[in-house]
């Protein structure tokens, strides 16, 4: 079960966006220990809509950490090959 529903991130983003708090201030107004999450809400939001908050967010999934150490021994995984797999699975860094 997701510690914060869609519906909640959604809310905070766009009071996030109407400009008048900012992420710490609006941590504490709704009882959160931390703003990490409004921070990572904001960028998902921005970079995917709606979806960005509905997305499941672990480190890599089994098929992209599979899919990573099928390179061959001594082979880095870097520039377009590196992009592909990070694109397959929306794992871009979020600027």
């Amino acid at each position: 079960m997701a510690k914060y529903s869609d519906q909640f991130k959604l809310m905070i983003v766009k009071e996030f966006q109407e400009g008048h708090l900012g992420y710490i201030l609006l941590a504490n107004k709704h009882g959160m220990p931390s703003s990490s999450p409004i921070k990572r809400w904001v960028k998902l939001y921005e970079k995917f809509g709606l979806e960005g908050l509905r997305m499941k967010h672990h480190l890599m999934s089994s098929s992209f950490g599979i899919s990573s150490l099928q390179a061959m021994p001594g082979e880095s995984i870097k520039g377009s090959r590196w992009r592909s797999l990070c694109s397959q699975k929306k794992w871009k860094k979020l600027r």
